[in-house]
Formats: structure tokens, C-alpha cells, sequence
């Protein structure tokens, strides 16, 4: 019995599929350092595809529009739990399904966090963390002359990087003088590097030690320097 030849896959289909792939891919490459990671990407219409197509609009597309980078805190619609988002829009067109990808987008579940959040690294410490909803505006918006801030705790190396960039960038007088201590569990000499790099001034492994993060806050403090990775 002759088989029927197989039809040639469409320039759409074949363009479908390879994003499929590359966002499983980069999921895989992503949750072997962070567990409960999702990348997404979302279309001019607001619906997102994930790693097996197209899924339906995304609930906090609209919050998409106003910059490049972009990261805030929201809850899952369906489950309620606490996200981190970090989106980047594309700076060339990618076109699937006739509707043109404008982000990629990062999702982390903030509940393996919270033990961090909770424990004494985080409290009793005298420290005051101002938090907004998208990136430098804590610091560009703020009305406040002089703002002491011991250190920026990054948990999440992909935003970080980016952020920490952005920050130091920036146009705010204290942008060169904050001390930004990374806070990851990789000790790869590649992922301490793009952290320093990115002008974060220090580098710790979790679980972290109080007495190695107390030492290097010090040492930040008093100018004593903390350069290289301690653990």
C-alpha cells in the first residue's frame, strides 16, 4: 500500500514551532538553577504562547505597554500564588500565526522565597526596603534627598543582571554609590562574574551564612570592599 507523501510544513507553522522550542528550551536551562520557572511570549493581542503553542490572552498583558524592561510583583489568577514577572520586549519582530511577538516573558513563583523573607537576614536588622512595581522607579521617583540603602538583595540572577544595569545607568545621584549585594545559589565564576559585571559590588551562596553576610555588609559599609564571592 503507497503512503500518502507527507505535506511540506508552512513557513507559519515551522516559525510556530521553533518557538515552541527555544521557550522550552530556555525553561529547561533556566529551572536547572531556579525550580518553578515559566517563560512565556506574548503577542500584540495580548495572548501568550507557552512551550506547547498558543494557550489564551495573558491576564497582566496590559502592564506590557509602558517600557522595554519591566519587572513587578502579581498573583496567578487561577492559583493565587505570588509571582515575580520580569518581561523584555523584542527589539526585531518575531511574527506567528499572522500576530507579531512583542515580549518574552519570565515568570518565578515567589513562594520558594518566602522562607528568605522570613528568616533573620530579613528582619530585626534595622534595614527599610522600599518596593515598587517597576524596576528604578524606586529609586528615580523617590522625593527623598538622601536614601541609605545598605543593600539591594537580588534573588533572581536573569532580572538582576539587567536590572542592576539599568540602575546604575541611571540618572539618580546615588545610582554609582548603593551597595548591591548578589544573593544566588550558583557559585559558577560565570554567573559571579555577570553579577559583578553588572555593578553588583559583592557575591554570596545560599543558604546564606548570617556571619558572611553581616561580615560583608560591613564591609560595604565601611569601604573595606567585598569584591569575589563568598561562601
Amino acid at each position: 500500500m503507497l503512503m500518502k507523501p507527507k505535506e511540506p510544513e508552512s513557513d507559519c507553522n515551522q516559525v510556530k514551532r521553533r518557538l515552541c522550542e527555544f521557550l522550552k528550551k530556555r525553561e529547561e536551562e533556566l529551572s536547572s538553577t531556579h525550580e518553578n520557572l515559566q517563560f512565556i511570549a506574548v503577542n500584540q493581542e495580548g495572548y501568550y504562547y507557552s512551550d506547547e503553542g498558543l494557550q489564551g490572552v495573558w491576564y497582566r498583558s496590559k502592564d506590557l505597554q509602558d517600557a522595554d524592561i519591566k519587572s513587578f510583583l502579581t498573583s496567578d489568577w487561577i492559583t493565587n500564588e505570588n509571582q515575580m514577572v520580569f518581561a523584555r520586549k523584542l527589539q526585531s519582530q518575531l511574527v506567528v500565526d499572522g500576530s507579531i511577538i512583542t515580549h518574552f516573558i519570565l515568570i518565578r513563583s515567589m513562594e520558594e522565597m518566602a522562607p528568605y523573607f522570613r528568616s533573620s537576614a530579613f528582619s530585626n536588622q534595622s534595614t527599610t526596603y522600599v518596593v515598587d512595581s517597576n524596576g528604578t522607579k524606586m529609586f528615580e521617583d523617590t522625593a527623598v534627598e538622601e536614601l541609605r540603602i545598605l543593600a539591594v538583595i537580588l534573588l533572581l540572577i536573569l532580572a538582576s543582571v539587567l536590572f542592576v544595569t539599568k540602575f546604575r545607568n541611571s540618572s539618580h545621584p546615588l545610582a554609582k554609590k548603593i551597595p548591591i549585594l548578589a544573593m544566588t545559589a550558583n557559585a559558577f565564576s560565570e554567573d559571579v562574574q555577570n553579577a559583578f559585571n553588572a555593578g553588583m559590588n559583592a557575591h554570596i551562596v545560599k543558604p546564606v551564612d548570617m556571619k558572611v553576610l553581616i561580615k560583608t555588609v560591613w564591609n560595604l559599609q565601611t569601604g573595606a570592599g567585598a569584591a569575589g564571592t563568598l561562601n
